[in-house]
């Protein structure tokens, strides 16, 4: 499961607050991140690390859930 993240307001609290987390984040844009986690495999792990993070539904940031395309081997 990897996330693109489009960073809103709060930029640099919410990259720390992701990488203490565990999240790996890889620059997409200056306001655009890329984002996968070694214990979330889907959706709804994805959701509930964010939500415990107080970021599912946080207005500093967007986020678009994409499923890895197995067919395309590892990224």
């Amino acid at each position: 499961m990897r996330l693109r993240i489009q960073l809103l307001h709060q930029r640099e609290a919410v990259k720390d607050c992701l990488q203490r987390d565990g999240w790996n984040l890889k620059g997409v844009s200056r306001d655009t991140l890329s984002a996968c986690h070694a214990a979330v495999d889907s959706e709804p792990a994805a959701r509930r690390r964010l939500h415990s993070l107080g970021l599912l539904t946080s207005a500093t940031l967007r986020i678009e859930f994409q499923r890895l395309d197995v067919s395309r081997g590892p990224e």
